[in-house]
């Protein structure tokens, strides 16, 4: 409720920037300010004590004479520096007046500075403050011999001054350096923020649907220009999934239709011409061979999803690699045989890895049944397998019409199909499958095609810290 009530202003990052910089500034400046204070009343009090000791000196210089001199002395000093500024006051042993110098302006002196115990031979000094004085009084009490004391008091009214004026001059520059620096720190707290600023207003106007919409760089410091640049790099990402999620979703919706509609199709003929047991068996077979191919296709975009998303359990166990493709390769081989392509395979023994080794096999069968798909009769597709930059490298080569350059960035996104591939049967998914389980591996698949030429797709794996052994 409190925060509710509380002035927007006053709940701004800016504004209680702005409060701790003046705050920060202003404690410096007063830390500051005492200790220079300190210091000049602590010079203040020095040269005081210097000039009391001069003060001493000269009159210890006729402390010889008779006491008659040494009094006139003392009153001739009196006047020449002010008898309304320092005193001079010859005491006995007991504390006994013997003689001063004029002290009727120093109030009743008698009663505040009374006559201690003797003072040592270097003297003492003390600080009294008189009710008919403006400012305090510093003292010097030095013995001048076996049976008399000299008191010779200071008044500390120009230290005092000065230091009030001081305090003064202090005050008013601290309430202007306090406003000054809390405006500073507002100005410098605000532009700090225009960053943060620029990124919540794009924000907002991406909420509202402007996709398109990115942070300007510059200008706001290199945090700033991070927190920019890794807004933009989201809002990137953001609009490449919302862009597929549409295309992934115009594609369901184009390949679902077809086998559904098929499905209605021969529904619709066997109901408005009942046939034979057997004409209605082999629609049954058809609606169940459909359905099969939707059920395939739901469960790939499924596990592509998981994989993609991280949340796929793989089952990883040390696989020998060679073996594995090797049997893959001796599946192919009859389809191979009977499209007339000629299989081959180059397959060095590169060891074991941990890998889930059904997921590998589904990456490599997908790669090779493509491989196959698109070579035409009396073509070839060879599978090599080696290990290279610390990886283990699976890679099928086939002859035939290639992938055309603008199509190769978009080969293994779902759902896409080139305009050569379009008359082959196929979902558009094995690629996406494939790519995520190799990613899911740690590895990666690439393709290097030319038109014309065939293609190549090489499928990586990690093998760090395992040994090649068989």
């Amino acid at each position: 409720m409190l925060s509710a009530r509380t002035p927007k202003l006053f709940r701004t990052v800016a504004f209680r920037l702005a409060v701790w910089y003046a705050a920060l500034f202003s404690m410096s400046l007063l830390a500051l300010y005492l200790a220079f204070y300190f210091m000049l009343s602590a010079y203040a009090l020095r040269l005081t004590d210097g000039t009391l000791r001069e003060e001493v000196l000269e009159v210890s210089g006729v402390m010889d004479k008779s006491l008659e001199a040494l009094a006139a002395e003392i009153r001739r000093e009196a006047e020449f520096d002010g008898v309304q500024k320092i005193f001079f006051r010859l005491l006995d042993r007991e504390g006994n007046l013997i003689a001063s110098s004029d002290l009727s302006s120093w109030g009743d002196l008698n009663a505040h500075v009374p006559a201690g115990r003797w003072p040592e031979s270097e003297g003492k000094f003390f600080t009294v403050a008189l009710a008919s004085r403006p400012a305090a009084i510093r003292i010097l009490e030095v013995p001048l011999d076996a049976t008399r004391r000299l008191q010779v008091g200071l008044s500390m009214e120009e230290s005092a001054e000065l230091l009030k004026r001081i305090r003064e001059v202090f005050g008013m520059a601290f309430l202007a350096v306090v406003a000054v620096s809390g405006l500073a720190g507002w100005f410098m707290a605000r532009r700090a923020m225009s960053g943060v600023e620029r990124v919540t207003e794009a924000a907002a106007a991406i909420a509202g649907g402007a996709l398109g919409r990115r942070v300007a760089l510059g200008g706001g410091g290199e945090e700033i220009d991070r927190l920019a640049e890794t807004f933009n790099t989201m809002v990137d990402r953001i609009e490449r999934l919302l862009t597929g999620m549409k295309e992934i979703t115009d594609n369901i919706a184009h390949d679902l239709r077809s086998p559904i509609a098929r499905m209605r199709g021969m529904a619709e003929l066997l109901l408005a011409q009942p046939g034979s047991a057997e004409e209605a068996g082999s629609v049954a077979e058809a609606t169940v061979e459909e359905c099969d191919r939707l059920l395939q296709m739901i469960n790939t975009m499924l596990d592509i999803s998981e994989l993609e998303a991280g949340v796929a359990k793989l089952n990883l166990e040390e696989v020998a690699v060679a073996p594995l493709v090797e049997a893959i390769c001796e599946l192919f081989k009859p389809a191979a045989e009977e499209k007339g392509v000629r299989l081959a395979m180059a397959v060095e023994d590169v060891g074991r890895i941990r890998a889930d080794c059904q997921g590998l096999e589904r990456a490599v069968a997908n790669v090779l049944d493509n491989a196959l798909k698109y070579t035409p009769p009396d073509g070839d597709v060879r599978v090599d397998v080696r290990r290279a930059n610390g990886a283990v490298q699976i890679a099928v080569m086939n002859t035939g019409a290639g992938i055309a350059e603008e199509e190769l960035p978009r080969v293994f996104d779902r759902f896409y199909r080139g305009d050569q591939s379009r008359s082959y049967p196929g979902s558009g998914l094995g690629l996406s499958l494939t790519r995520a389980l190799m990613q899911a591996h740690g590895g990666g698949v690439a393709v290097h095609s030319r038109p014309g030429q065939g293609a190549t797709f090489t499928l990586s794996l990690p093998c760090e810290g395992l040994p090649a052994r068989t």
